[in-house]
């Protein structure tokens, strides 16, 4: 078994748990608790002593308590149960990757996701026999799945018992292109995940049963922003002039305003003893989520022979809603979602009534990529060679 464990996740679990909500409750009440000692002018009288004792004694009492949880938890049936044999183990999984995805590679834990394509809740091996067997029906034509932050490859299913058929089964059912998942550790840098994206289909491109003749990529939100770096990493891969479509789903690309908002907020709360532990919480945020906070600049390398398809979703019935406005999708504002420096003005959709989420899998999305999608290659290929018309 190579993958992380229930073990794995058990001992994870202890070290946050003690970490950050032991050790924040902790602090929080000592720094009112002090606030209010003094005030009452009882600090340093016995009263005081006799708190800090207390109080010392039994957070460090519920500390050794969850420390000792996650090694009992960490025995017996957790060594062999495989966390990723639940469609709930997974997303945990990536969640957690998320949020700490930088430190449990750099500490070389198991629980670290490694990036890979992904078929029926396991690890596609890019190996051509494999390969042919997973896709029996597998054309020359090949779409990209990559999912934003904390997600997992199963997040495009979002709302399918009401909305029917994911993005990826209808573009199969279509038989021209073959949709394929990926997942990544979104924790760590947007750059290094671009050259794990290159990587990959560097290895699909060679053991695919087929010949790739068109490539094409959907990302959503920071996987959006995966997708346009990795044009800078392709550049000496003999399949990056047949990249003919890049899809952005709510992608950040002017940066995500809530990562700006924290990163603001964490020096004044510091000042305050009250909210302090707060800030130190905040500042243990994966890389993959700093990288957000400026999205991805107009200089960034673009796919040369591609057509860029931009879709934003806001709040608010319609496109001048003030909550649209302010809001934008909750997460990236309208304006971000448009795209910053991504060749933008062949196609770009705006989603009222929606938000973040609802990218994953929508109707007019699914819609649009069949428009999309469907135009030959040739056509997306002569809007963009040198001399064409645009």
């Amino acid at each position: 078994m190579t993958g992380p464990t229930l073990a794995d996740a058990a001992h994870l679990a202890s070290r946050y748990a003690d970490r950050l909500l032991v050790c924040t409750t902790r602090d929080v009440h000592r720094a009112i608790a002090g606030r209010v000692l003094t005030l009452t002018g009882q600090q340093h009288t016995p009263v005081g002593v006799l708190h800090d004792r207390i109080t010392s004694g039994v957070y460090g009492g519920v500390g050794l308590a969850t420390r000792a949880l996650g090694k009992v938890g960490s025995l017996g049936v957790g060594r062999t149960t495989d966390l990723e044999g639940t469609r709930k183990g997974r997303r945990v999984a990536s969640i957690v990757n998320g949020l700490i995805g930088d430190v449990l590679r750099d500490q070389g834990s198991p629980a670290a996701i490694t990036p890979s394509f992904r078929l029926d809740g396991r690890d596609l091996e890019l190996a051509r026999d494999t390969l042919r067997a997973a896709y029996p029906d597998a054309t020359g034509r090949v779409v990209v799945f990559v999912p934003g932050l904390c997600e997992d490859e199963t997040c495009w299913s979002y709302r399918r018992a009401e909305r029917g058929p994911t993005y990826l089964q209808r573009l199969r059912d279509g038989a021209r292109w073959t949709p394929l998942a990926v997942r990544l550790n979104t924790g760590i840098p947007i750059q290094d995940n671009a050259v794990a994206l290159t990587g990959l289909v560097d290895g699909l491109v060679d053991a695919w049963p087929r010949d790739v003749r068109e490539i094409a990529f959907v990302g959503h939100s920071l996987g959006g922003l995966v997708v346009r770096s990795a044009a800078g990493c392709a550049w000496s891969s003999p399949w990056a002039d047949r990249v003919s479509h890049v899809v952005l789903l709510g992608s950040p690309h002017g940066g995500a305003p809530l990562e700006r908002l924290v990163e603001r907020a964490v020096p004044t709360m510091r000042r305050l003893p009250e909210v302090a532990p707060f800030a130190t919480i905040l500042e243990q945020r994966s890389v993959g989520i700093r990288d957000l906070h400026d999205g991805i600049g107009v200089d960034a390398a673009l796919w040369c022979a591609a057509a860029y398809h931009c879709v934003a979703a806001t709040l608010g019935k319609g496109e001048r809603s003030l909550a649209g406005r302010m809001f934008g999708d909750l997460l990236v504002l309208l304006r971000s979602a448009q795209g910053s420096g991504a060749k933008v003005d062949a196609d770009f959709r705006h989603i009222t009534s929606a938000h973040h989420l609802d990218l994953l899998n929508h109707p007019l999305i699914h819609a649009d990529l069949e428009r999309w999608l469907g135009e030959p290659v040739a056509d997306v290929l002569g809007r963009w060679l040198p001399g064409s018309p645009v």
